[in-house]
């Protein structure tokens, strides 16, 4: 039975597919059940009978089970069917308006109180995944949701672990190229909460300037610029303050960067007004699925991507995300040893406790 057809069977009418991951595909579906739009990613296991199923798929799932915050995209329901040949995983997620990525595309960059609100959003979100130690490891701004009342939504922990930071560290060298931290990138053995504070790093600074900081077409080119200084856009506006806070979280060496904690007290987000006077400048944010139904943010972002590529030079070290849209590539562990069944994989996530 396809995919659409599993859905329905289970109280989904699947309107649009949203987005594409390496091993997941997000659709776009009105719930009976909820009674309302909701986004829904699917995992097809078909070919992934391997250590993937258990290293990420087990974790992202006890992940969602234990999140609860405002800022974090709600699970629903979860759903497994073992139905053959076919082996697929339902996580049915809140849906939002857009996502930071779309945002900044159609505004060039923020304004800067705009900026402060939602970043100060999203730095609650991460203290509270780091209390709990849990590490994002895939923060960028297409992970970043906006719901239509302006809140942020972070979203997608499939690449998500547990972890206690420096006593506990990774070797899973995972992310997104353009957003990862040079320790990452560098295949060592690395703090994964030192790593989302140089990414959140990343975020603020493409959401200040609508550019991306650090950038190469190649992993060599990227490992490059991260050891350069910061240079910002000579149209950029930003206050010391701000640029103190970036120059911070994009500290090379990890041991010197602030904890998530440490970026929530820095002056720059205690200095944000009052949620009473952010709604006069709140940048409006459309329900594109509403306006545009039969049109997917995919298909607008890849337009946009491919005209502005055609009419800007590429600089070697810092670029915009439109220009980097295409060539941005995700950084994985060769996971080749294969696991147990499918079946037995999956008990675990009912029978037994995940460590956390």
């Amino acid at each position: 039975m396809d995919t659409d057809k599993v859905l329905r069977s289970l109280g989904f009418k699947v309107l649009k597919n949203i987005g594409t991951g390496c091993f997941s595909q997000v659709k776009l579906a009105k719930s009976k059940r909820h009674r309302k739009k909701v986004a829904i990613k699917v995992v097809n296991l078909r070919k992934e009978d391997c250590e993937w199923a258990e290293k990420y798929l087990l974790q992202e799932l006890a992940i969602l089970g234990k999140v609860r915050h405002p800022h974090i995209a709600n699970v629903l329901e979860t759903h497994v069917i073992y139905e053959m040949p076919s082996k697929r995983v339902f996580i049915v997620l809140e849906r939002a308006a857009t996502d930071l990525h779309d945002k900044i595309v159609e505004l060039g960059c923020l304004p800067k109180d705009q900026a402060r609100e939602w970043f100060s959003q999203l730095v609650s979100a991460m203290v509270y995944l780091h209390q709990q130690d849990i590490a994002h490891r895939d923060l960028k701004p297409d992970n970043i949701l906006l719901t239509a009342d302006n809140q942020i939504k972070l979203t997608d922990f499939g690449l998500a672990c547990f972890s206690k930071g420096s006593t506990e560290l990774s070797d899973s060298s995972v992310g997104t190229m353009i957003y990862a931290a040079p320790e990452v990138l560098g295949c060592k053995s690395y703090d994964p909460k030192k790593s989302d504070v140089w990414s959140l790093g990343i975020v603020l600074f493409a959401m200040i300037t609508g550019q991306l900081p650090f950038y190469g077409e190649r992993l060599k080119n990227v490992m490059r610029a991260q050891k350069e200084p910061i240079t910002y856009p000579t149209e950029a506006t930003m206050d010391k303050s701000c640029r103190s806070l970036i120059s911070h979280m994009l500290t090379y060496d990890p041991s010197a960067r602030p904890s998530m904690e440490e970026v929530a007290k820095h002056s720059w987000l205690q200095a944000r007004r009052e949620s009473s006077i952010v709604g006069r400048f709140v940048v409006d944010v459309l329900d594109k699925d509403e306006e545009q139904e039969g049109e997917s943010s995919e298909d607008i972002r890849s337009e946009n991507a491919e005209e502005k590529m055609e009419e800007e030079d590429i600089s070697p070290s810092q670029t915009s995300l439109r220009a980097a849209l295409k060539r941005a590539t995700k950084v994985f562990s060769p996971l080749c040893r294969p696991s147990q069944s499918l079946r037995s994989v999956f008990k675990k996530i009912f029978r037994r406790t995940i460590r956390t």
